[in-house]
């Protein structure tokens, strides 16, 4: 099924979304949230997904983030 909505979560450490995006997620009607740009000290988001560019890293995460839709929902 096709996502007919689509939203980004996006905030700094520590304020509550890893909890928020478990809540969407647990709701079966809200996309499957992931953490797509949380890296480790050190670790470019490039070497994470091991993309040859930012931009190649941004297509990679919007496409997976589509890979899950089972309600018409989209989550990143």
């Amino acid at each position: 099924m096709k996502p007919t909505a689509s939203y980004i979560v996006c905030s700094v450490q520590r304020s509550g979304t890893h909890l928020l995006g478990s809540i969407l997620r647990s709701t079966s009607v809200a996309g499957r949230p992931g953490e797509y740009f949380l890296c480790k000290r050190g670790e470019t988001w490039e070497k994470r997904w091991d993309s040859p560019s930012r931009a190649a890293y941004l297509e990679r995460v919007f496409r997976q983030a589509n890979l899950f839709p089972t309600n018409g929902s989209n989550a990143a």
